[in-house]
Parts: C-alpha cells; sequence; structure tokens
C-alpha cells in the first residue's frame, strides 16, 4: 500500500470522527448540519517564523551564536538557565516587528479563506506579562501579512474545547486530549509528536488542508442527508 493511499485512509477516517462527533456531543444541536469547516491556525511559529528574530535578540544580548536548527526541543534544552530566562525577557511585543511570516503561508491562507464552506480562526496563546499589548502586535502583524485572519482572533491558553474542527499547530502540548483533527506544522522542537496529518512547508499544507475540506464537506453533506434533523 502506498505512502499517499495510507494518508488517504487516515484523513477520512480523521474526517469521519469529527463528523461524528458533531452528533454525539450536539455541537450544533437543533440546527441542520452545515458543511462548514471551522479551521483553527496558530500563529507563532506556524505561520510566524518568530525564531530567527528572537534567538538574534538573544544572541546580541548574551553574545551567544544559537540559530534556529539547534532549537530541537520545546524545554530550550539547548540554552543555559540565564540563557533562558534573557530569552524571555528579549521577547517583547516589538518583535513582532522583525517577524516574517513562512514561505508560503500568505498564499495558503488566502486560498483556504477564499474556499466555499472554510471558517478560519487564528488561535494564539500570549505571554501573561503584557498580554494586551502582544495581543495589539499580533493583530498589526496579522493585519499586514494575513488580513483574512486579522479580525478573526482568539487568544486562548488551552486550543481544546473551542469548537475548531481542525486546529493546525507547532506546540506538542496542543496535541494531547484534542476535541479537533489536529494537523502539525513540523518544526525541530516537535518531532517526538504522534500526529497523522501533518507538513513542514506551507505548499503542501495547502494541499492538505484543501483536501481536508473537501472531505469535511462530503462528509457533513452525507450526514446531513441521513439525518434531516439533530435531536
Amino acid at each position: 500500500m502506498s505512502d499517499s493511499h495510507v494518508a488517504r485512509v487516515d484523513l477520512l477516517s480523521a474526517v469521519k470522527k469529527s463528523v461524528g462527533m458533531l452528533f454525539q456531543t450536539g455541537k450544533r444541536h437543533g440546527e441542520r448540519l452545515l458543511p462548514q469547516i471551522n479551521v483553527g491556525i496558530d500563529l507563532d511559529s506556524t505561520i510566524a517564523r518568530i525564531d530567527e528574530p528572537w534567538l538574534a535578540r538573544l544572541n546580541k544580548a548574551c553574545q551567544t551564536n544559537y540559530r534556529s536548527n539547534q532549537w530541537t526541543d520545546w524545554d530550550l534544552s539547548f540554552l543555559t538557565e540565564d540563557e533562558r530566562r534573557v530569552f524571555f525577557e528579549v521577547f517583547t511585543p516589538d518583535l513582532y516587528e522583525a517577524v516574517k511570516p513562512y514561505p508560503g503561508a500568505i498564499e495558503a491562507i488566502r486560498d483556504l479563506a477564499q474556499k466555499p464552506g472554510v471558517k478560519l480562526v487564528c488561535v494564539t496563546t500570549n505571554p501573561s506579562k503584557n498580554a494586551d499589548a502582544f495581543a495589539y502586535a499580533k493583530k498589526c502583524w496579522l493585519q499586514k501579512y494575513f488580513p483574512d485572519l486579522a479580525h478573526s482572533v482568539l487568544f486562548s491558553k488551552k486550543k481544546n474545547g473551542l469548537g475548531l474542527d481542525v486546529l493546525v499547530d507547532d506546540a506538542p502540548h496542543h496535541f494531547q486530549d484534542v476535541d479537533f483533527i489536529p494537523v502539525l506544522v513540523e518544526r525541530p522542537w516537535n518531532k517526538s509528536v504522534d500526529c497523522t496529518l501533518r507538513f513542514r512547508e506551507w505548499n503542501t499544507g495547502k494541499i492538505l488542508l484543501l483536501s481536508l475540506a473537501d472531505q469535511f464537506t462530503r462528509t457533513a453533506k452525507q450526514i446531513q442527508n441521513m439525518v434531516p434533523l439533530l435531536s
């Protein structure tokens, strides 16, 4: 069996499970099931490449020469204790003035936003300190690069329980206790995450997410035809 066939089987299985949950949990109780897929898109290290400017600040402050490929785990074990302290000290809202999108992300989000039946929302977490300033900086950044997401932003520490059908994210802890179809954006720090649907580059991610949306819509319509009204 080819890898592409396995991927299609896994995709179909995930979609059927997610659509079925709409009925089991009463997620859209009392309404006809609309063939709309709610897709959550993480910001930091998913569409926004914060690692390079962030490490550049650390290197300047500590006279070090760290590179992104050394950031191989979520716990920042490649840094000393003092360097980790400085690392978070230099993470301030104005960092986003130097942050660029990942290649292909702008086109992928634009195409997804234009697809009928797809609703996008940016779901991101802010530090407790200066949370409002971070929220403003991120919204300005989204307006500059991803206007389709700028007016649909959720700030949340947890990403389950938000009514998402799909979450696209890089953070390992968001792939536990999920109530959505998880899609992993592969980064050096999440190699140990077990996730069937995954991509490294956004040109591949766009194809995956568009296919996921198509399958979700088809499955939702099939269930809608079988069950005229949710009870």
